[in-house]
């Protein structure tokens, strides 16, 4: 199966997809939206009572600039958690008050993105998808350099959208702009493979493989090792065949 490997990113990226792994995608048949550092499976109820603490208190004094912002920042962090802890709909509750104190936040936008992906990839609803949408492209207008969001825009657009000019752009662009950014050459070579565009994707994957070699050993590059590999003893078996 071709495998796109999808793991340790910058520390505030969530899975989209909650239902897939937080880490890797493993076979073409496998719809994953967005990725990035593992789910907290550790326990955060002491860090989510003493924000509610300090909401609670901030909210019975008068809120000036400073207090308004700063409840802004508490609902985000909760909606992470909440996020991470696939409490999707508390998660929403806190995008929600966020975006009472601070709308024009991209990170914010980011993460409204991230639930209603959630919430669409699981309830398999349009209406969700396009909310997504929204926000990735919220986000991205506030921030036009969001490799984040522009990468979880485009799987959102290839797997449930059904397109591919705009995704395949996108993921071009951030190749181009970022080449050390392993996780978008992955998902590029696996737009290009189901994209029916296979000497394409066999480019990205040699060149991938290529690069990651000349790095420092640790399991992580040997994971990528092997996907890229793997990868690309498929595609040439199945060029070999069509020939």
């Amino acid at each position: 199966m071709i495998k796109i490997t999808m793991k340790h990113q910058i520390n505030r990226i969530i899975p989209l997809c909650l239902c897939l792994s937080a880490f890797a995608c493993g076979d073409v048949n496998c719809k994953e939206i967005m990725s990035g550092s593992p789910l907290r499976r550790y326990d955060v109820s002491d860090r989510i009572e003493k924000i509610n603490k300090e909401i609670a208190y901030l909210e019975k004094n008068d809120k000036d600039e400073q207090a308004t912002t700063r409840l802004g920042d508490l609902h985000e962090q909760l909606a992470t958690i909440h996020l991470e802890k696939e409490d999707i709909e508390t998660a929403l509750l806190h995008i929600n008050k966020a975006f009472a104190y601070k709308r024009n936040n991209p990170y914010l936008n980011f993460i409204a993105g991230l639930v209603y992906g959630n919430k669409g990839a699981k309830s398999g609803s349009k209406y969700e998808i396009e909310k997504a949408e929204h926000y990735y492209r919220q986000a991205i207008s506030l921030k036009n350099d969001y490799n984040e969001a522009l990468q979880a825009l485009s799987i959102l657009l290839f797997f449930y959208k059904n397109e591919r000019e705009e995704p395949i752009k996108i993921m071009e662009g951030i190749y181009e702009r970022l080449p050390s950014n392993y996780r978008a050459r992955f998902t590029l070579g696996r737009f290009y493979y189901e994209s029916g565009k296979k000497e394409d994707a066999l480019a990205v994957y040699t060149a991938l493989q290529s690069d990651l070699e000349k790095l420092p050993d640790s399991p992580i590059i040997r994971e990528m090792l092997n996907n890229s590999s793997s990868n690309i003893q498929r595609i040439q078996a199945e060029i070999r065949t069509n020939q």
